[in-house]
């Protein structure tokens, strides 16, 4: 293994985890209930479903609006069927993310248990404790599964399934069992329960057919690679890494059953670019499928991205898809459209010296956590933004690695209805009189969480051996700093297949001093530029900026140069001509002096 690449993966200790086969369901069936990491609950909701499937009763899955409910929703609802509950006895529901908010409510449970025998939850549910009660004084059950923190007691329903319990439950835990890893998102432990449920079944019919049924669970783990990736969870997790490298794997083969994965290749090409060699990664989870199955709940209903999941029409998923697509474009432009709007304000208020970006306005809630995405990646500072609506506040918050965002809340409670989230990524509903106290106690927590990063010690020396304008970026721990002779095709290769990246382990950024023999132009305005490396790597670099610009105007011979640049770059896949290429894609310059 190249010395650059182990050095990478010291930073993040990746840790090693067991194969494929004997981790999942390749096991002998009267060996799973010690082989498979253990939930508390799980028996319960294996008699409860089995009980459902003996009595034809009618079940319906409670999804959320984001990618990893979406999927999680997908997974239940083909995993379900897999093993024997009847399509028409099955259904999903999902919660609008503008009338009724986040997870379960009471009014919907009210409903739902009225119409169905039993409700499955996926991603949600775990501090739903009025509504359990809404099903519990009904004829309908209720099975809770989820990955979020408990924040209270319990609900009180036929079983709550959810990693996080085993901390919780400490009086219950037993020893010599492993229990599933609490970063295991919710389309995960969706998964995991499935599995579960076909052991059960086949330990208990003793009919081999369940053996076939359990092994096409795996069919799903393309919806548990999505959900995870866009979930935001650990990859650096066992558990969580195999499970994106088996869903990978499976995609990358094309034997994918869903009509609405196989329609999603085609429309957004990645089908004909795999065709010529492309190789599926985490990136394409996460930059292609998930914001595009996120998308609907986030500007419209999410039930558009589960019927896309779930549609067995041919016809009718192709229709489906393109809305969805489209309903991604809408929601590109929306964000679009508010940025060149908030950018001047974020940029003055970075100029006047703010630890913290906050911006308040009435912007869709749906999509104000991607405005606060794009400018943390463009500020590298905390940004919160807030969008009054009917009398309540509500409000995203995005955050840098070393910041949290939780702990930051938690100095005066009380002024939030609503708060949490993870470190980098978390929320709050409040009433607006509380506003301008949150303001104050949140910006002066999150700027001593700042202050205290900016005093540590960079252990970096090379690094800080670098001119001071880029030891910051040199700094990161997603950047690797290499000469540019180390730049092969070798070397690109090698990262490529630390794949999966994602939290906890980053896609590496390349930084290194080059010498730029010869470019030309691209685009119509000459906003790009192809530069040649005296190594002879070729690296794009897209909207230059114009201190940049004006250094290659000089040049009167394009095929002829000889500029020094520091340039920061991330690798990529070119195909074109039925073939495919690894390059290097340019994020930023400076001018070597």
């Amino acid at each position: 293994m190249n010395q650059l690449i182990a050095d990478y993966i010291a930073r993040f200790s990746i840790q090693p985890s067991r194969t494929f086969d004997t981790f999942f369901t390749q096991f002998n069936v009267q060996e799973y209930e010690q082989k498979l990491p253990y939930l508390f609950d799980i028996d319960k909701f294996c008699d409860r479903l089995k009980k459902a499937m003996d009595l034809g009763e009618k079940v319906c899955i409670y999804s959320d609006y984001d990618t990893d409910a979406i999927t999680a929703t997908a997974t239940m609802y083909w995993g379900l069927i897999e093993l024997g509950v009847k399509p028409e006895k099955l259904d999903f529901y999902a919660p609008d993310r503008f009338i009724e908010g986040y997870g379960m409510n009471p009014e919907a449970a009210l409903e739902l248990s009225k119409k169905y025998d039993l409700v499955i939850s996926v991603d949600c549910g775990i501090n739903s404790v009025s509504e359990a009660k809404v099903f519990k004084s009904s004829s309908c059950d209720l099975i809770i599964t989820d990955h979020h923190q408990l924040t209270g007691e319990v609900p009180d329903c036929v079983a709550v399934i959810n990693p996080r319990l085993s901390q919780v439950y400490t009086d219950r835990r037993q020893e010599n069992i492993e229990y599933l890893s609490s970063s295991v998102t919710g389309v995960g432990v969706a998964w995991f329960s499935l599995v579960w449920l076909a052991y059960d079944l086949e330990k208990a019919s003793l009919n081999t057919e369940y053996a076939s049924k359990r092994k096409n669970l795996n069919r799903l783990l393309p919806f548990v690679a999505i959900g995870t990736i866009a979930d935001c969870q650990s990859v650096l997790e066992p558990t969580n890494r195999l499970l994106v490298r088996s869903g990978l794997s499976i995609l990358q083969s094309g034997k994918y059953f869903n009509n609405g994965l196989s329609e999603l290749f085609r429309q957004t090409g990645l089908q004909e670019k795999m065709m010529q060699g492309y190789r599926l990664t985490s990136q394409d989870l996460g930059y292609t499928f998930s914001p595009i199955l996120n998308s609907s709940g986030r500007i419209s209903h999410a039930r558009l991205s589960i019927s896309v999941l779930l549609s067995s029409d041919a016809q009718k998923t192709k229709s489906l898809v393109e809305e969805l697509i489209e309903t991604n474009n809408q929601r590109k432009l929306m964000v679009k459209d508010i940025l060149q709007g908030v950018e001047s304000e974020a940029q003055n208020q970075v100029d006047q010296g703010a630890g913290v970006i906050w911006l308040e306005g009435n912007w869709n809630k749906g999509i104000i956590g991607l405005l606060a995405s794009r400018l943390v990646n463009e500020y590298d500072v905390p940004v919160v933004i807030t969008s009054e609506e009917d009398g309540k506040v509500v409000a995203s918050s995005r955050a840098p690695e070393g910041y949290n965002l939780p702990d930051a809340m938690k100095e005066n409670q009380a002024l939030y209805d609503k708060s949490g989230g993870h470190p980098g990524a978390a929320g709050f509903s409040a009433n607006p009189k509380n506003l301008t106290n949150i303001k104050q106690t949140l910006v002066a927590s999150l700027t001593a969480q700042g202050g205290k990063i900016s005093q540590q010690p960079s252990d970096n020396h090379m690094a800080m051996s670098l001119p001071a304008e880029i030891q910051k970026t040199a700094c990161l721990k997603e950047t690797l700093i290499i000469e540019e002779n180390q730049l092969t095709i070798e070397l690109l290769s090698e990262i490529m297949n630390l794949d999966p990246f994602g939290q906890d382990f980053p896609f590496p950024k390349l930084l290194f001093r080059c010498t730029i023999k010869s470019f030309r132009w691209l685009g119509i305005d000459n906003k790009h530029l192809k530069l040649s490396l005296s190594s002879g790597q070729s690296v794009t670099c897209f909207n230059i900026e114009e201190d940049i610009k004006s250094l290659f105007i000089k040049e009167s011979n394009p095929a002829s140069v000889s500029i020094s640049l520091w340039l920061l770059a991330k690798i990529s896949q070119n195909t074109w001509n039925n073939k495919t290429n690894l390059d290097l894609i340019c994020e930023k310059i400076w001018i070597a002096t």
